[in-house]
């Protein structure tokens, strides 16, 4: 093995998992990406919020005039009670444009799939579905992947990109012998991603979110159809794996079907008119794996840190945790072409130390908003409902500003030509 390229096997789908692949191909390092299910796009339905610096990460991989054709620009947040009371107007959306010269794209996580999976060269060679898997082991030279089929994939190193219930994450902890039997990830909250025809009363490009006592509503409306997220408690805290039949799924929605997701639109109106096929009643798991790596095997996005829907982040944390990655890959590589276990475990340790602090933040900031928005505590209650409308959302907007304008990039590509207002922290290499 040690003859020949240095191939890296993804685990995982996804769009993380494809923009990884997207990236290694951009630093001409070999890859494969496996797949569980029969098809990439499974899940569809779900929508997807791309801020600004993972808009130009894609710019970066050439795609940002197909994500154009797909995706809907954001505006402006309206802040609603379940009564339609509209409680905040924010056009921080829009404003991040003029700050960082990049939109804040809304679309379809089917769509965004599509997109990265197009653009990857000789994509139907190099990305296997159906393809699930049994064990893994790793040696002095690489790595083996054993998959129910029967098959083995060899390569140099791994990289799981498979969710919150990672097979990667669970080999991890085997072969370093760190299990303590606990999962890392715990469900506080469930609910329903599904999307629909749009209707009157939805206005484009505007992002609603309804709060109230226990759950909370977000919906978009982007060309032609909206899509939504709604969240609620569970009765308790879970770390198991769950499914929910359809029959749950619709019980959920009779809950909501009064609340308002815009000033004249209840939920039970985008209810009837919802694509059931692609809805998915699901837990939204929180929590940080604590070894992201062990010799071969690594972790990116949901595998190794998961935070709920409400702040929009987890694709998006996940995605400049691959672009990093990428970069600490290459620069490994240029050293020596073959590296041993020991100096990739070097580089892997470099990838946690610098993404696990940058996470964190994220993480962080979705954990208290989505307990705000849902009104968890009276404190939570009193911040939502009182101090954060008084005080208008600048600082925070603020401090999302700072998160966005330290984004990854990719540090062997030509960096993009937009600008806004505000510099980048990172840049890639200049444009010939």
């Amino acid at each position: 093995m040690s003859e020949r390229p240095f191939r890296v096997i993804i685990v995982g789908a996804g769009p993380v998992g494809l923009y990884l692949a997207g990236a290694l191909s951009k630093a001409n390092i070999d890859f494969v990406v496996l797949e569980q299910y029969h098809s990439i796009s499974t899940n569809a339905g779900a929508g997807i919020i791309i801020w600004p610096h993972s808009v130009r990460l894609l710019d970066q991989l050439g795609l940002l005039d197909e994500m154009k054709k797909i995706s809907g620009d954001f505006d402006n947040k309206t802040d609603l009670l379940q009564n339609g009371q509209v409680i905040r107007l924010s056009p921080v959306m829009g404003l991040m444009e003029k700050r960082f010269g990049y939109p804040t794209f809304g679309t379809s996580r089917g769509d965004l799939i599509r997109v990265l999976y197009e653009g990857l060269p000789n994509h139907e060679d190099r990305v296997k579905t159906n393809a699930r898997i049994v064990d893994m082991e790793t040696n002095a030279e690489g790595v083996r992947v054993h998959l129910k089929d029967g098959t083995v994939e060899e390569g140099s190193i791994v990289v799981g990109t498979d969710g919150v219930h990672s097979k990667t994450r669970e080999a991890i902890q085997r072969l370093s012998n760190t299990s303590t039997g606990k999962h890392p990830m715990t469900a506080t909250f469930y609910g329903i991603y599904g999307n629909a025809p749009a209707i009157d009363g939805c206005e484009v490009g505007m992002f609603y979110e309804t709060r109230g006592p226990g759950r909370v509503i977000q919906l978009s409306c982007m060309g032609d159809r909206m899509f939504y997220a709604l969240l609620k408690t569970l009765d308790r805290p879970t770390t198991e794996k769950r499914s929910y039949s359809a029959e749950e799924m619709e019980q959920v929605a009779v809950e909501f079907a009064e609340d308002f997701v815009t000033p004249t639109v209840k939920f039970k109106e985008v209810w009837a008119v919802t694509d059931k096929t692609t809805a998915r009643l699901v837990n939204q798991e929180e929590g940080f794996a604590e070894k992201w790596y062990h010799e071969r095997i690594a972790l990116v996005g949901d595998s190794a840190h998961k935070m709920t829907s409400i702040t929009g982040q987890g694709f998006n944390s996940g995605m400049h945790s691959a672009a990093f990655l990428a970069n600490e890959l290459r620069k490994t590589l240029q050293s020596n072409p073959n590296p041993t276990t020991e100096v990739l475990e070097e580089t892997f340790a470099r990838y946690q130390r610098a993404r696990e602090g940058e996470t964190q933040a994220l993480f962080q900031n979705g954990l208290d908003a989505t307990r705000q928005v849902t009104w968890y505590s009276w404190r939570a209650w009193v911040l939502d409902r009182f101090i954060f409308p008084w005080l208008d959302g600048t600082h925070k907007f603020e401090q999302f500003c700072g998160l966005i304008r330290g984004g990854q990039v990719l540090d062997y590509v030509p960096a993009p030509v937009r600008k806004g207002k505000l510099p980048w922290l990172r840049n890639g290499v200049s444009p010939p």
